[in-house]
């Protein structure tokens, strides 16, 4: 379990800032599932065995959805090894360019390096500070205990330098969170913060504290826009988007909400 959250954790923090450049600044691309595919198929050039997924009982049928998997090394032992970590930089620069993201193994290469070490500290951090056990009880982890983690600060400073991108006032923040200001921005920007809460809910398991979290933040924009005295179409937009991301959560439909703020 440890080692998946790793792997999930350096897959995660190396793909945002080549999705951002090569998808021009599109954090919703994150979403993709062809991403997750692209990522899938690279990983299958570090398989060293196969494993089944098993579901409740033996004479219970597992469900269609649930994809037997496989083996890879270790995070430590690819990102180690020079050989195998450049093998996985190729195979992840092919995926990547066969969805349209034209980054080469070299620079692939370059960011897993780089973000490795951030990615284990924030790893072990967020072991240290919540309880995998915990994970149907609710947590003590939000979004706002995340970015204020000195670990994740330091994968934000990251993010801003890589290629040049910078943020203008929390607007970075807000394609990796949900802090972004109640009742304001475009329709597109609304669109984004949305995503942004279903990454952060996904990044910390979807815990009830964290959904609990984020659904009040959610019935707070919309109360703020109800009460408006004169709202314009734009606001009417924005109550519509709030409204269906708040039913999507409070349902746990999270994979369905994802496609759906995604195609908007």
């Amino acid at each position: 379990m440890k080692e998946a959250h790793l792997w999930r954790q350096l897959l995660h923090l190396s793909l945002t800032p080549i999705v951002i450049k090569y998808k021009k600044g599109r954090p919703a691309a994150l979403f993709d599932k062809h991403l997750g595919e692209a990522v899938k198929r690279a990983l299958l050039d570090l398989k060293v065995g196969e494993t089944k997924v098993t579901y409740g009982y033996e004479d219970v049928k597992k469900p269609e959805f649930l994809d037997d998997g496989f083996y890879v090394p270790t995070v430590d032992e690819v990102m180690r090894d020079e050989t195998k970590r450049k093998k996985f930089a190729r195979a992840l620069s092919r995926e990547l360019r066969r969805i349209g993201m034209n980054v080469d193994s070299g620079e692939v290469e370059k960011v897993l390096l780089q973000v490795f070490p951030i990615a284990k500290d924030l790893s072990k951090r967020l072991e240290q500070e919540w309880d995998p056990s915990l994970r149907n009880k609710g947590s003590h982890i939000d979004e706002k205990f995340l970015l204020g983690l000195p670990e994740f600060q330091k994968y934000l400073k990251y993010l801003e330098a890589y290629a040049g991108l910078k943020r203008k006032e929390t607007e970075l923040k807000k394609t990796l969170s949900s802090s972004s200001q109640r009742g304001s921005g475009s329709i597109e920007e609304v669109k984004l913060e949305v995503l942004s809460m279903l990454q952060a809910l996904k990044m910390l398991d979807y815990s009830e504290e964290a959904m609990n979290k984020t659904v009040k933040e959610l019935e707070g924009r919309i109360r703020e826009i109800e009460g408006l005295d004169a709202p314009w179409l734009e606001d009417v937009c924005r109550l519509g988007i709030y409204h269906l991301a708040l039913v999507y959560i409070k349902k746990k439909e999270f994979k369905k909400a994802e496609e759906v703020f995604k195609r908007l």
